[in-house]
């Protein structure tokens, strides 16, 4: 059998090196090596983030890159995607706006440090603390000629004596009860896994009194970044944390879900997303474990919450109709399931609950962030607004129906179609000053010289800018505003944020005229989205009391600089609250309570979902909120309500 001619890739700084088959991409080279490379489209040649500099040896170069995305390629540059290597090594190198850097990954301490608020600590005053995984210590009677029940109806009777129905038995608890039952003269623990809203699974029989042996992992399974909390179950007490990148983020699938559900049906690869989550959840349990110093074996339930693609991807289920009209996923809710059905190793009793979603583009990360924000108890008609990947919108109170919508605003907001565009990670510009006397100012995550600039710092620049007279309400950079860092004209107009001289990214880090047109098109998104789900319902812009922002985006953003652009509707800042990453804040209340697990359910089921791209209220809405603030300026005048 003739043997593949292969190549050998070494990537730089990494010093990685891989082996590629004949017709493999750079891109492909760089997902086995582990390297990250920015790739918005998942390697759809569209987006022309995927810049490799070839330091040595030959590729080979599609023809089908379009002109503009070649005329921003740089000296020895190609696109990952669209170039193969030739002969038998090539030497390339990450460029420095192109790679990862150490990011801002919203642990659960973070949600309510400096002033926000910890959403979790409120379950003992909400909801009793009753897991949806219970160890209960029995102390049985031996067997006799006249108390000759069979073990497993023994077990079962007393169990319902103390208010637990079984519904369902795991097979090898039925195996080696007889032997686990004497081994400490009757007296067992017995883990249970809820089932539906009043049954259990018993999972588990140990000898002797285990029950204070009892943890949990609370998962936030985003798009960009997976944070797990381990629990312990018998007090409620969050044990450890840790988080990471999404691998499927840094393995370049796709920046965003949508990309991913392409590149897994065009290279049949759903089964290599799935393994990817899966890894990412199992390597960062068994790191809690190990730090808290917890058997595996003591780990009884795992809970997930996270966009409706997430929640596919982990199940390995095809998310196919997530992209597809009609917008029919494979399921919104799904009861709990076997921890080694799902691929995890080890460990073969516990089970995997997924929280309950919406609709395809509304999932368990907000009906989970609703619950731990109470807003379906609100006293005041309140605003809910995630904004990460994408921005999801919910409003509602205790006497409103919740209404809820996505809007497509994150990804702008995460440096997608934005020039010098980069995530929440070292080296990105987050916070933007124009003084008075007009000198800038700015802030950069880690410290160093800036490489791009994050979706914060956009808003800042747009806001300053704004303020400064730089550039006027419809949006367009004003000509007649004297300063050397303005140049151009018209559509090719561009603001210097950052020079040459003071960053790291090789030239002028600047904002374009059309990233400026992008940045208002989230922002009016967001707007126009929270003004259609008013109309729904029949209230106004002025009804809203309260507002509650959520997601790693949310956590860090400037909120003068959003209700200066016309992204929040005007509000005093005390109305205004950052509640940090409510997805794991909703996780842990219903992994520690049912009560809560209910109510998210309930919640699931009422929210009504409105589709933005069938709504002609929603595009009249829009309109209107391309502007800065907004076209109608009596909105944001006055005083703060």
């Amino acid at each position: 059998m003739k043997k593949t001619a292969t190549t050998v890739v070494q990537f730089q700084p990494e010093g990685i090196s891989v082996s590629l088959e004949a017709g493999e991409s750079l891109l492909d080279a760089a997902r086995r090596a582990g390297v990250y490379v920015a790739s918005f489209c998942g390697g759809q040649g569209a987006c022309g983030r995927c810049r490799i500099k070839v330091l040595e040896g030959e590729v080979e170069t599609e023809s089908s890159i379009s002109p503009t995305i070649k005329d921003k390629l740089g000296e020895g540059e190609v696109l990952a995607c669209r170039t193969s290597p030739k002969g038998k090594s090539v030497l390339v190198e990450i460029p420095v706006d192109a790679r990862l850097g150490e990011g801002k990954i919203l642990f659960d301490e973070d949600s309510f440090a400096d002033g926000h608020e910890d959403l979790a600590s409120n379950l003992p005053e909400r909801f009793p603390l009753s897991p949806v995984s219970q160890k209960i210590y029995l102390q049985l009677d031996p067997p006799t000629i006249e108390n000759n029940i069979a073990d497993y109806g023994r077990v079962e009777k007393a169990l319902y004596d103390k208010g637990f129905r079984i519904f369902s038995v795991q097979y090898d608890v039925v195996q080696n009860i007889r032997s686990i039952l004497r081994e400490q003269d009757f007296k067992v623990t017995a883990t249970l896994t809820r089932s539906g809203r009043s049954g259990w699974v018993l999972t588990r029989i140990e000898p002797g009194d285990t029950s204070g042996s009892h943890y949990g992992l609370a998962v936030d399974v985003g798009t960009t970044t997976i944070v797990v909390n381990l629990l312990n179950l018998a007090t409620g007490a969050t044990v450890a944390a840790a988080a990471r990148y999404n691998s499927q983020f840094v393995l370049n699938f796709g920046e965003d879900y949508i990309a991913r559900i392409m590149y897994a049906e065009a290279n049949d690869a759903l089964d290599e997303l799935h393994k990817a989550v899966v890894k990412d959840i199992s390597e960062l349990a068994g790191d809690l474990l190990e730090r808290a110093d917890v058997a595996e074996k003591d780990l009884n339930a795992i809970l997930c919450t996270g966009n409706t693609a997430m929640m596919h991807f982990l199940l390995g289920v095809d998310p196919g109709g997530i992209r597809r009209d009609p917008y029919v996923p494979s399921f919104n809710s799904i009861p709990s399931q076997r921890i080694r059905d799902i691929g995890f190793p080890g460990n073969t009793h516990a089970r995997v609950y997924l929280m309950p979603g919406v609709s395809v583009y509304v999932g368990s990360d907000i009906t989970s962030g609703a619950i731990a924000i109470a807003l379906d108890r609100a006293e005041e008609l309140s605003l809910f607004v995630d904004i990460g990947t994408n921005g999801e919108v919910v409003v509602g109170s205790k006497d409103v129906p919740l209404v809820c919508c996505s809007a497509s605003a994150g990804p702008a907001f995460e440096g997608s179609g934005v020039k010098f565009g980069m995530r929440a990670a070292e080296g990105a510009v987050e916070s933007f000053k124009i003084g008075k006397d007009g000198e800038v100012s700015c802030e950069v995550i880690g410290g160093g010289k800036p490489r791009g600039i994050c979706g914060t710092g956009l808003l800042d620049a747009i806001a300053e800018l704004f303020r400064a007279g730089a550039l006027g309400a419809n949006g367009k950079f004003n000509q007649d505003f004297k300063t050397p860092r303005m140049r151009g004209c018209d559509f090719e107009c561009e603001y210097v944020l950052v020079p040459k001289s003071e960053n790291a990214a090789g030239e002028d880090i600047t904002l374009t005229q059309a990233d400026v047109d992008n940045l208002i098109r989230s922002k009016a998104a967001i707007y126009a989205a929270v003004s259609t789900l008013l109309s729904q319902l029949g209230l106004d812009i002025g009804s809203i009391k309260q507002i509650y922002i959520a997601g790693g985006f949310g956590n860090f953003l400037n909120v003068e600089s959003a209700i200066a652009i016309g992204m929040f509707p005007m509000l005093p800042p005390d109305r205004i609250h950052f509640v940090g990453n409510t997805s794991l804040a909703g996780a842990k209340m219903a992994l520690l309570s049912n009560e809560a697990c209910d109510a998210i359910r309930d919640v699931a089921s009422s929210m009504t979902y409105v589709d933005l791209m069938q709504n002609p209220r929603f595009m009249e809405e829009f309109m209107l909120a391309n502007y800065l603030p907004h076209t109608e300026i009596e909105r944001f005048k006055g005083p703060t309500r």
